[in-house]
């Protein structure tokens, strides 16, 4: 069984990339079965980690975040390899060393990938909303210190719009900040609701900071329960949910 898929974007040959389907683990419901959130009360995400990293064949175990839907950006270094380094709070990585893992989990927020042409650094973004307000997009970019137009980048699954109800002062907030986010908020007869397109919006983004190739899977997390977990949808059926994750790293 599959336990993730490699995303379809332009990059250099040194740079891989893997995102994580929920298939092909070990964890038990709420969380079958590839969870692989480290701060869940799963007690199989070790070995779930393990798996994938022998399975991917990944340069070492995963170490991830301590997400806070912020704007925070930090720069990884050889320590990031280490199962003993502690939680960093921030919403995305980057890094400039070869054979260490830039990885988000998400469960609805959208995973954002990042390199540039010649292959010297890369990036993971963890973007829910809060972090497409505060500009974490913009700031990772800035982080990677390149020239923006030398960037590709990759989004991935994440909630679509028709699943992402919203009220309207959440759509006012985002559209006082850019009047140009207005084309991704969509009213419903059906619902009586607005629908924001954070995948839309992330678009925008991205070329407002002269990205240039941009890729997008137009998987939903909500809209596929058989592959990733969804935190809308499955904290309102079962209480919980588990975690995928969208990792990227320069080859040695």
């Amino acid at each position: 069984m599959r336990t993730f898929f490699n995303p379809e974007w332009k990059h250099p040959n040194n740079v891989l990339s893997i995102q994580s389907l929920r298939t092909g683990g070990f964890s038990t419901a709420p969380f079958e079965s590839l969870n692989l959130g480290v701060f869940s009360s799963d007690p199989a995400v070790h070995k779930n980690l393990q798996h994938l990293t022998t399975h991917a064949h990944l340069p070492h175990e995963p170490r991830f975040l301590r997400q806070t839907h912020s704007a925070k950006v930090v720069e990884l270094d050889e320590s990031h390899r280490s199962a003993k380094q502690g939680f960093v709070q921030a919403d995305a990585c980057i890094t400039r060393i070869p054979g260490v893992i830039c990885g988000v989990l998400s469960a609805d927020c959208l995973p954002i990938l990042l390199c540039d042409a010649p292959g010297t650094v890369v990036a993971a973004v963890h973007a829910g909303w809060r972090g497409l307000y505060s500009g974490i997009i913009a700031k990772t970019i800035q982080a990677m210190a390149v020239p923006p137009c030398n960037l590709s980048a990759w989004i991935g699954p994440g909630i679509s719009y028709s699943h992402y109800a919203v009220d309207v002062a959440f759509r006012q907030r985002f559209i006082e900040k850019d009047p140009h986010l207005a084309k991704h908020f969509y009213y419903s007869n059906d619902s009586g609701q607005w629908h924001a397109d954070l995948k839309g919006i992330a678009r925008h983004q991205l070329q407002r900071c002269q990205v240039k190739s941009i890729a997008q899977t137009p998987l939903c997390t909500f809209q596929n329960p058989s592959l990733f977990y969804s935190h809308r949808r499955d904290t309102r059926r079962q209480g919980d949910t588990g975690r995928q994750a969208s990792l990227i790293w320069l080859q040695r």
